[in-house]
């Protein structure tokens, strides 16, 4: 107290006894000097109060105290009683101070790891628990100054016992103001313990600028616990998601990567009920889209969070790009083995925008992985899925990302797509895909699955393409319901080879689709014709069939049955005429020039043959 000495004198013996009190100026080199004596008559003797030998006056808050910084303390008096075993000591501070506390027992031993120190808002605040009844010293110690007050505090309790706090805490605990120095500022959470129910607690903090942290979750056993963390990191926020693996105490420390450790909160869970699996090991932090991912080149995330719960197993992921990117990505499980080869996700590039069409083969957890050719490893998702019925096969093994029209595409030569998804939705299993060609280039197109046996000539024949004005059409029909993919390969004018330049996916789902494959094109059919009908490479039989296309520069073009039909030249260059399949296997279209009237060359093959209610056309007429 200010200008104010106060003794509490507890004797150890009955009778007289002598009080010296000793005095000197403050800030002074001089000796002490006796300036006054009691004489006390004790009758009686109080031993509930021990003192330790290694209690040392001032007891409690003093003039050292007020000096030094600490101001208007929770406990004036030099004594405290902890009934519980608990008690909180408190000051306010007048400037930044760096304390430490030590807490002793009254034989002068040191009690480690019994409290825990928090420093906020110009407040410092001692939580001791003590491991048992007894007379305990707690000293209070500056950084600079050194010693600066202690008390006394009793415990009578026989029943109390509090375990140690971990011994991987660090004092401060929670938010202090060097977090603030680091740039971590409004924390979630002022507390430095944090209690969960249910094992999962969430902790974040806003930030001046987008800082690269990283964090260790710790047992009271000083174990590492591994993938229970999940980071989530934006330019002016950092969220860490907690996950406990069983109930009991745990060290949360954050780190930054120049400045290393900044602080840590003690986590608390007292339900045995609690045991969370840990997350996959192949999750890297942060999880989800973050500022690096943003400077590598996709922006706006479909989904910020960092987890993708799913309950049909599918979902899409989408990005908005400002250059072109040469991604790969990658699903990945611990729960359940994935075929390196298998493919579960569809990447899609247009408009620069990142399109990613996920099929998860199960239930699970799974890792999204993104890589970029040239920055490398971008960002991951955890991918979860309860839903027992979920089973997805794997995309079919031709399919190549990306999916559908991309700028490659565009690069090649080949643009204003008519389909610019990458998906292909048929109901009736045929349908025309289109492009425009910006420079001279050759088209070979060609249709695979996995699901049925397609034959090389099958590729080939259930596709058929017309290049007319710089305009390719690729017409495609389905031998039957299924998945397949439509291969659009090209060659340039100067080159000799083609080469892969697009893919579909292509569901039909109408079990009643079964389409003949297209006429069988010779060599002397160019891809400047164009077949209007029959598009059916099997005719029927004893029927009259109308033929229409489109074959420029020639004096002639028949029809070979039984006999030659010729055609008749049309409106727009079109030849047009019909021709009986009766008595006929094999029917042809043939051609002539004015330069060679009696030559004959032959552009296209059909077969014949009966048509079968069940499947179409019988298998006379399939394809051998």
């Amino acid at each position: 107290m200010d200008h104010e000495a106060k003794f509490d004198i507890y004797p150890q013996k009955s009778g007289q006894q002598i009080l010296h009190i000793y005095a000197k100026k403050q800030d002074t080199k001089e000796a002490y000097q006796m300036v006054l004596d009691y004489r006390i008559d004790c009758k009686d003797v109080y031993n509930n109060i021990k003192i330790p030998k290694c209690l040392s006056n001032p007891v409690g808050p003093s003039w050292l105290s007020q000096k030094i910084g600490l101001c208007s303390p929770s406990h004036k008096d030099p004594v405290i009683y902890a009934n519980d075993g608990c008690c909180t000591v408190s000051f306010s501070m007048e400037k930044t101070l760096k304390l430490t506390a030590n807490l002793k027992s009254d034989e002068g031993k040191n009690i480690f790891h019994h409290i825990i120190q928090t420093v906020q808002n110009h407040k410092v605040e001692f939580s001791i628990h003590l491991p048992q009844s007894g007379h305990y010293v707690l000293q209070i110690f500056d950084s600079v100054v050194g010693y600066i007050c202690n008390y006394l505090i009793i415990c009578l309790n026989p029943k109390v016992k509090c375990l140690p706090f971990p011994a991987l805490l660090c004092n401060p605990v929670g938010p202090n103001p060097d977090i603030e120095k680091a740039g971590l500022l409004q924390p979630s959470h002022m507390d430095p313990i944090i209690r969960t129910e249910d094992g999962c607690c969430t902790i974040s903090f806003k930030l001046n600028k987008y800082q690269k942290l990283s964090s260790s979750l710790k047992s009271d056993k000083m174990h590492t616990i591994l993938h229970h963390v999940i980071q989530r990191a934006e330019k002016h926020k950092v969220e860490f998601n907690i996950r406990l693996p069983h109930f009991g105490s745990y060290v949360f420390q954050i780190f930054d990567s120049n400045n290393g450790y900044i602080c840590n909160y003690l986590l608390h869970c007292s339900n045995p009920l609690v045991k969370w699996p840990p997350f996959p090991s192949l999750l890297r932090s942060p999880v989800g889209p973050s500022p690096e991912t943003e400077i590598v080149g996709l922006f706006q995330p479909s989904h910020p969070d960092p987890i993708v719960h799913t309950e049909d197993g599918c979902f899409t992921l989408s990005f908005s790009t400002n250059r072109i990117l040469n991604l790969t990505v990658g699903l990945k499980s611990e729960d359940r083995q994935i075929a390196h080869n298998a493919m579960h996700v569809i990447q899609s590039i247009q408009n620069h925008k990142l399109e990613l069409s996920v099929r998860i083969p199960g239930p699970g957890s799974y890792v999204l992985q993104i890589f970029d050719a040239s920055s490398g490893y971008i960002c991951n998702y955890l991918v979860s899925c309860s839903n027992p019925k979920v089973k997805w096969p794997p995309f079919p093994s031709s399919l190549h990302n990306p999916v559908g029209p991309n700028p490659d595409t565009e690069k090649a030569g080949l643009t204003q797509p008519s389909h610019p998804n990458p998906i292909i939705e048929s109901e009736d299993g045929c349908f025309t895909v289109s492009f425009a060609l910006m420079t001279h280039l050759s088209i070979f197109p060609t249709l695979h699955s996995d699901e049925i046996q397609m034959t090389p000539e099958m590729t080939r024949r259930h596709v058929f393409q017309t290049v007319t004005e710089g305009n390719v059409k690729i017409k495609v029909h389905l031998p039957q319901s299924g998945t397949y993919v439509l291969h659009v390969n090209v060659k340039p004018k100067n080159s000799n080879m083609y080469k892969h330049q697009c893919n579909y996916l292509i569901i039909c789902k109408n079990s009643t689709v079964n389409w003949p494959p297209f006429p069988l094109a010779y060599t002397d059919w160019a891809e400047q014709f164009d077949l209007v009908k029959p598009l059916e490479g099997v005719l029927p039989q004893n029927i009259n069939v109308s033929f229409k296309l489109r074959i420029p520069d020639v004096a002639e073009v028949s029809v070979k049955g039984k006999d030659f039909f010729p055609l008749t030249l049309c409106m727009g260059g079109y030849w047009e005429g019909s021709c009986s399949t009766e008595d006929c296997k094999y029917m042809y279209v043939t051609t002539s020039s004015e330069d060679d009237p009696k030559t004959k060359k032959f552009v296209l093959q059909y077969q014949v043959g009966e048509k079968n209610i069940q499947s179409g056309w019988n298998k006379t007429a399939s394809l051998r």
